[in-house]
Formats: C-alpha cells, sequence, structure tokens
C-alpha cells in the first residue's frame, strides 16, 4: 500500500525497532454465502520529540461479489464506508463516508482467484468531525492473505 497524503509521500513502514509487520493484508470469504471481502492496513510509526507517533490508514471492502467483472469501483458514501484514517500525532480521525462532503473511490483492477491477491488503486477527499480536510491521492495497493 502506498500514496499520497496532503501531497506528502505515505508507505506503511516502521521508522523504529519494532517487531510488527506494518502492513496487514486479509482477503477471504465470510458470512453464510462465502461473500469475497478485502480488508488492507497500513501503519507508519516515527517519533516526534520523543513520542512515538503514528498514521494508520485502512481500506475495507464488503461484500464483493463472486463474479465480479474488473474494474470494480466502489464510491466512497455513507453506505460504503471503506476508508479509515488517524494521524495520532493531531489526533485527528476521518472516517471515509461520515460527512456529507466524503468522496472518492477505491477500483479493484485485478484479482487472482488461486492466490485470493486483489490489485488496484484508491483516492479520497475526507473531512472529520472537527471539519478538517484530507486529501488522499495516488493511492495504489496490493492484498495478500
Amino acid at each position: 500500500m502506498s500514496c499520497k497524503i496532503d501531497g506528502e509521500s505515505w508507505a506503511p513502514r516502521f521508522t523504529i525497532n519494532l517487531e510488527t509487520d506494518p502492513v496487514f493484508a486479509a482477503t477471504g470469504t465470510t458470512g453464510y454465502y462465502g461473500e469475497l471481502y478485502l480488508e488492507v492496513i497500513g501503519t507508519r510509526y516515527y517519533k516526534v520529540n520523543d513520542a512515538l507517533r503514528k498514521k494508520y490508514l485502512r481500506l475495507y471492502i464488503h461484500p464483493i461479489p463472486r463474479n465480479v467483472r474488473l474494474p470494480y469501483t466502489i464510491q466512497i458514501d455513507s453506505v460504503n464506508r471503506a476508508i479509515t484514517y488517524y494521524n495520532s500525532e493531531t489526533r485527528d480521525l476521518w472516517f471515509g463516508g461520515d460527512n456529507p462532503n466524503d468522496r472518492g473511490q477505491i477500483t479493484i483492477t485485478t484479482y487472482d482467484t488461486a492466490q485470493q491477491v486483489f490489485r488496484g488503486n484508491f483516492s479520497c477527499i475526507l473531512v472529520n468531525g472537527n471539519g478538517k480536510v484530507v486529501r488522499v491521492t495516488e493511492g495504489r495497493f496490493n492484498s495478500k492473505p
């Protein structure tokens, strides 16, 4: 996963010594009918004045139709709250679709059925409860179960 957040290049990684993988990705089936889902979470840790901070980005699409025709695009809105972004330094949190001014999309461009790996892109403009705007552009993801 990578993107630009407010024009700054962003990719999940750690800048201090932590033993956890910076990217969590899951794909698979869930529910009675075995619907497909996609979840990709990226976290970037860094230090500010010796304090640990993080920026966290989550993409989530559920359900994905079994016989999905690609490319498959989901719009960010009050029904499809598919993106979450958190900045611990400013303690700001954005849930895609919470604000009527939120807009954006996630597009699945390829899906490897044998490996259950999704690839695609995303972008959005989100407004949080305090009226702060975050722009996520040039987003790319490659999920691995």
